[in-house]
């Protein structure tokens, strides 16, 4: 359906991921196992939260002139 609606999906640097960009925010899929996966929709600005540069990240900065403000410093809600 998320192909039908926005083109084919590309592939993250994170094994088994997949995303679809937009203007202000991105959709990933993230497959677990053959059964299980994960749909994570949020903004730009949650890309802030990702400490490791990924292949959204460097394609919104790219396509979008978007610009981290973390890039390489502590996450900022640290997994506990």
């Amino acid at each position: 359906m998320l192909t039908a609606q926005y083109g084919p999906a590309r592939p993250d640097t994170l094994a088994n991921s997949w995303y679809w960009l937009g203007q202000h925010s991105y959709i990933m899929l993230e497959k677990v196992d053959k059964k299980k996966g994960f749909l994570f929709i949020a903004s730009l600005g949650m890309l802030n939260e990702q400490v490791h540069e990924t292949a959204v990240r460097a394609r919104a900065r790219r396509l979008l002139g978007w610009h981290p403000d973390s890039l390489g410093l502590p996450r900022q809600y640290p997994n506990r």
